[in-house]
Order: C-alpha cells, then sequence, then structure tokens
C-alpha cells in the first residue's frame, strides 16, 4: 500500500461493483485499501452500506451526490453480465448510471475499471460503456502495468493530467 498523501481535500470517490467470488471481493478490498491509503475517501457498500439502509436509496444517493467526484465501476465478466441483463444491484446502478452516461457524452465521473478480458480479448464492460476510455487493472497487482494503470487512476482522481506523448 501506499503512503498517505498531505491534501486538506480529499476527493471522494464510489466504488461500483459485483461480488463475484471471495477472490474478487479480496481484489476490490484491496483496491479500496491503497486508495484510502492515498488520501481518497472511497464509498463503498460492503463497508457503508448497512442493516436497515434502503440500498437502492443509498445507490441513487451516492451516485448522484456531487461530493462523489469519481464512480468507479469495477469491471469484470459477471458484473458485465449483470449490467447488461439489467439484474440484481448491479442493474439498478446501471439504470442510474447509464442515463447520466447517455446524456452527458463529456462525463468524466463514471470511469470503468477492467479487471478482466474476454476470450476475443475485448475488455469485459456493460455495452452502455463501449467507447467509454477504461483504466486497465487486469494484471497482477506486482506488474508494473498494474501500478502504471493505478497511477493513471490516481492522477485522474486528483485531477492532475497523465502524461501523454
Amino acid at each position: 500500500m501506499k503512503r498517505k498523501r498531505r491534501n486538506s481535500r480529499k476527493p471522494t470517490i464510489f466504488i461500483s461493483w459485483s461480488e463475484s467470488s471471495l477472490d474478487h471481493k479480496r481484489w476490490v478490498e484491496y483496491l479500496v485499501k491503497c486508495l484510502c491509503a492515498d488520501g481518497i475517501k472511497v464509498v463503498w457498500d460492503a463497508w457503508d452500506l448497512r442493516e436497515g439502509h434502503n440500498k437502492y436509496e443509498f445507490m441513487l444517493r451516492i451516485i448522484k451526490d456531487p461530493a462523489i467526484k469519481r464512480v468507479l465501476i469495477i469491471c469484470d465478466y459477471i458484473y458485465k453480465a449483470k449490467a447488461d441483463k439489467g439484474s440484481d444491484g448491479v442493474g439498478v446502478e446501471t439504470r442510474i448510471i447509464q442515463q447520466y452516461v447517455l446524456e452527458n457524452p463529456a462525463q468524466e465521473k463514471f470511469i470503468p475499471i477492467v479487471r478482466e478480458f474476454d476470450e476475443n480479448q475485448k475488455p469485459c464492460v456493460p455495452c452502455y460503456l463501449n467507447g467509454v476510455v477504461y483504466i486497465n487493472l487486469s494484471y497482477n497487482i506486482n506488474d508494473r502495468r498494474y501500478k502504471r494503470g493505478y497511477q493513471r487512476l490516481i492522477k485522474n482522481i486528483y485531477g492532475r493530467s497523465v502524461p501523454r506523448k
């Protein structure tokens, strides 16, 4: 994990994901802890949604909250399938996010984080996110490519430019 950044204004983000497997949940939790260590306030249903809460109201409130700087959509095969089918909590989030993304084509709030690619080497992203630039974190967390993708994500969240050619 990274050292905490000294920043008076912590950006706040939301994690949209699907509990595909225990391994996937651990991967998402590791990502969340790294983001927190880098000075980012993370809203994640696994930590913030409690018994008695209405999960649909929670999702709607969080996704529409202007204080939420970014919504990271953790895309794997299961998330894509649920989003495209419109099932479970992912389906509810998809309806909310899809409307926003389609009405605001220049939006930067919703960022697909690709964890898996399909058999044709296409990123596993929901259909409504096809064409939206994603960050590839499908590599092993010790791989340089993962670290570059993670740094790109951090720069995006903090609003810093990513060097271009």
